[in-house]
């Protein structure tokens, strides 16, 4: 669950808790009954992950990674740039 702060975490705890039971957060503690927290890692397991929801150090791993990419397929096809480089290189301006 990186990348979530502890208004998420509260939020997500709320969501799946059960409505008539009590609140599970009290002075700054989580009570969960063991469905309620499979509940919660399947939520997490299921969610769909943007780069809205990436670190910066993450960005630069996949810029890095995309670069690598873009001059394979230089390299492969022999000309420094190309359409499939450049549709790689572009892949770090999609929103998704």
């Amino acid at each position: 669950m990186s990348g979530l702060n502890k208004d998420d975490i509260i939020r997500m705890v709320r969501e799946v808790a059960d409505k008539d039971k009590v609140d599970p957060m009290h002075n700054d503690m989580v009570t969960l009954t063991v469905d309620e927290l499979n509940r919660l890692l399947a939520a997490e397991r299921n969610r769909t992950w943007t780069q809205d929801h990436w670190t910066e150090y993450e960005r630069n791993i996949a810029a890095a990674e995309r670069e690598a990419c873009a001059k394979v397929a230089a390299w492969i096809l022999k000309m420094p740039e190309n359409d499939v480089s450049a549709a790689i290189r572009a892949r770090g301006n999609d929103a998704a």
